[in-house]
């Protein structure tokens, strides 16, 4: 017939837009990045939750912890923990360490961030930090949602 649309040539076109559609309605989990706060003090971190976790306290969860003068979102682009994460079904969260000077934005050379190692680094805004309490209030978040 004059016009019609072939039967296989259909079903292509109903498949391409079906896959748009769920495209759209579950787009693919992306890094968020949260503030928290700890002992009166803000934190930040990123997590990532594969399009797998649909019930978070059934996923295990992954922490990454950064070098000095890194930050969390580095961390999970630079080692690939994204793509792990999803391949194998875990949250990932990355905290981001304290900076030397709280009052300056974080810059490796200038203000690098770090974390409290026992090496006596960063003076007396890092020594204050709470690192085990950011990972406990991380945990404690995740429990909750």
């Amino acid at each position: 017939m004059p016009g019609c649309v072939k039967p296989n040539a259909m079903r292509m076109i109903v498949g391409l837009l079906a896959a748009a559609l769920v495209a759209f309605a579950f787009p693919a989990a992306a890094l968020e990045r949260k503030i928290i706060m700890v002992n009166g003090a803000e934190r930040s971190y990123a997590i990532h939750l594969p399009a797998t976790a649909t019930n978070r306290l059934a996923v295990p969860v992954v922490f990454v912890l950064h070098g000095a003068g890194g930050n969390g979102d580095q961390a999970l682009n630079a080692y690939k923990w994204i793509a792990k994460a999803d391949a194998e079904g875990f949250i990932v969260v990355a905290p981001d360490a304290s900076r030397i000077n709280p009052s300056m934005p974080a810059s490796f050379l200038f203000n690098p961030t770090v974390w409290i190692g026992g090496s006596g680094r960063g003076g007396d805004a890092v020594r204050a930090s709470d690192d085990v309490g950011l990972i406990d209030a991380l945990n404690e978040e995740l429990a909750r949602h």
